[in-house]
């Protein structure tokens, strides 16, 4: 049971570095979308300062307005997507390191707490990260982000696909037996007959 749980935990820390690496990949993305929107309600409102430019007023001050609030947006969205990542890659190192306690203290004849209280702990990061992503997310003006729902679940959907290794080797890890270690059977040598000669 012991390679199968330092088993999981590896293969765990995989595919949450993968998640990890497209979730920071969207916070990219939707932060620079957040940086283009301010730089255009900046040129907009520089434009409405100088009067020359022929802008009609009510429309470049309510178009500036959409502008921020899409920056707005965009910013929280970006930093729901790194507080996903950061849980990832903090999973994957918390898992790996409880996978290998794991296996050696039940190499060595020890039940396996410590590691068991790594990988949930590494799983509970994790959960905390993206319960805090979905929050995020959810608290924006559908008016001003229709997709929220779409991307929460998508959320949802990536923590299920990081936490379930590190789960299943949670669980194994509180269930596992130690390893019985035999004590070597040394023999003196009064124990052999003497031998004839």
């Amino acid at each position: 049971m012991r390679i199968a749980i330092l088993i999981l935990s590896i293969l765990g820390a995989i595919i949450c570095l993968g998640l990890g690496g497209y979730q920071v990949a969207c916070a990219g993305c939707a932060g620079s979308c957040a940086a283009a929107a301010n730089e255009a309600s900046t040129v907009v409102a520089t434009m409405e300062e100088s009067n020359g430019s022929g802008i009609d007023k009510p429309s470049s001050t309510s178009s500036n307005k959409d502008m921020e609030t899409m920056a707005s947006v965009m910013g929280t969205v970006a930093f729901a997507n790194l507080c996903s990542a950061i849980g990832l890659v903090l999973q994957a190192i918390l898992g790996v390191a409880g996978g290998i306690v794991t296996f050696s203290r039940l190499g060595g004849g020890q039940k396996a707490k410590k590691g068991a209280v790594l990988l949930s702990a590494a799983v509970g990061i994790t959960v905390l990260a993206h319960l805090i992503g979905v929050i995020m997310v959810l608290n924006i003006d559908e008016s001003t982000f229709p997709a929220k729902n779409h991307t929460a679940i998508g959320f949802l959907v990536i923590l299920v696909m990081g936490a379930l290794l590190h789960g299943i080797a949670t669980v194994m890890a509180f269930l596992a037996k130690p390893n019985e270690v035999l004590e070597p059977n040394y023999q003196s040598p009064t124990d052999h007959p003497p031998q004839s000669a």
